[in-house]
């Protein structure tokens, strides 16, 4: 309706202007040109842009070139043109994606809002946690899954001897697992995540606090002498030890820090941290 609506007002301001002279070949070129263009304009903005045509240049949306499906390299913008700084590759970390997002690297390109830029598309066989219901399962690798909890995948969960993670056992199956073998796939044609396996992180201390640490004694050797202080928790820091001077004693706390924290004796306090500072 909007090509019907430009043509005829186009018609009637050409009709218009051209009415008195009766030229009626001039009248009939210029309503072929203002057909074309008004089909032009009506076309245009449903013609999408193709991600591979990115794939090795430079995009304005992050100012980086994907060179490859995960690593890319950084432009900058020179007049009406943008081409790259230098040749130095940057890489994505393990499991994400070069893409046309401002973040450029992303674990879950969507292929719509955000595009794998050099990749013929998105495996759908492995993803993430963002978005996700609460205990759904999602492939980490192509023999690792794990558990969303509040959009965080848990630890690596390994598939048994012999099996390959696929998501689409639960999308197109209808499944209550993530975890078959090759021929089970095959027969249902479906894919497994090509991911390669992760490594899964070693506790870097105790996973509960020691129940033989006795937090006045902890307090009372410390030898400090201010009214008030606190000291790591003894081999377990994710936790501290509140003191605080109660006439010839101590009131001792013991203080957990949040998930995903662990106390820094430095800074005397819980920060956000992969690993124990210490």
């Amino acid at each position: 309706r909007s090509v019907e609506f430009c043509v005829v007002k186009g018609v009637l301001n050409i009709k218009n202007t051209l009415i008195s002279t009766f030229k009626k070949n001039i009248y009939m070129k210029m309503l072929s040109k203002l057909l074309t263009l008004c089909i032009v304009l009506a076309v245009a903005p449903l013609i999408p842009v193709d991600a591979a045509d990115q794939c090795g240049e430079c995009m304005e949306s992050n100012f980086v070139q994907c060179i490859n499906e995960t690593s890319y390299i950084i432009c900058y913008e020179e007049t009406a043109t943008m081409a790259p700084i230098d040749e130095e590759v940057y890489n994505c970390p393990a499991n994400q994606f070069c893409t046309n997002s401002v973040n450029v690297c992303e674990s879950n390109p969507d292929g719509e809002n955000i595009i794998s830029v050099c990749s013929s598309g998105t495996n759908t066989a492995c993803s993430s946690c963002t978005g996700k219901a609460n205990g759904a399962l999602i492939c980490l690798s192509s023999t690792q899954f794990a558990i969303c909890r509040s959009n965080v995948a848990s630890n690596p969960l390994s598939c048994n001897a012999g099996q390959l993670c696929s998501e689409e056992l639960v999308s197109k199956q209808g499944l209550k697992k993530v975890c078959a073998p090759q021929s089970v796939l095959d027969y249902f044609e479906l894919t497994s995540c090509n991911i390669e396996e992760t490594v899964t992180p070693q506790p870097t201390s105790p996973a509960t606090p020691s129940t033989t640490v006795n937090p006045l004694t902890e307090c009372e050797n410390a030898g400090v002498s201010s009214a008030y202080f606190q000291i790591p928790y003894p081999d377990f820091c994710k936790s501290y030890i509140y003191c605080e001077r109660n006439g010839s004693t101590y009131i001792s706390l013991v203080m957990n820090c949040k998930s995903g924290q662990f106390y820094s004796e430095a800074q005397k306090t819980c920060i956000t941290a992969t690993s124990c500072p210490q």
